[in-house]
């Protein structure tokens, strides 16, 4: 986390990658919420799904919808919402509101590393015409 606000990306929300279905602990979550300053509830997990498909709605179904969107688009009720949504299809590549994700893993470098992950996140920019960059970086373990 200290490398990441040291580029200057500061966290809204941790997702966790997992390969078990089982939900993490909120002893877990708290203890990750606390070390990198952000909500528990902004503390997501993201299980293993049967297909790339399944991702996005094991995501919005933990909550990391409810937590990005107001940072894209802070204020909308569900009228202003719906004019909001007229006019960006009227302005689709002109000033769209963007986000920084940051994806930290130990492969990053390799290009097909983690494909699934980011082609989910742009699927999600762009259903929500939400400009995605999405930034690498290596995590590198700590002994201590």
């Amino acid at each position: 986390m200290r490398e990441l606000r040291a580029i200057g990306i500061t966290p809204d929300a941790i997702v966790l990658r997992t390969d078990s279905s089982r939900p993490i602990p909120i002893e877990l979550k708290e203890k990750i919420a606390l070390f990198c300053d952000v909500p528990v509830q902004n503390v997501v997990q993201n299980s293993d799904a049967s297909t790339i498909y399944q991702v996005p709605l094991n995501l919005e179904a933990e909550g990391l919808a409810e937590i990005a969107i107001p940072q894209a688009a802070p204020g909308d009720d569900a009228a202003a919402a719906r004019r909001l949504e007229r006019d960006r299809r009227a302005h689709r590549e002109s000033g769209r509101p963007g986000i920084k994700v940051a994806l930290v893993g130990k492969y990053v470098e390799l290009k097909d590393a983690y494909i699934s992950i980011i082609e989910a996140i742009a699927h999600a920019g762009i259903y929500h015409d939400v400009a995605v960059d999405v930034q690498r970086g290596r995590f590198r373990a700590h002994r201590g």
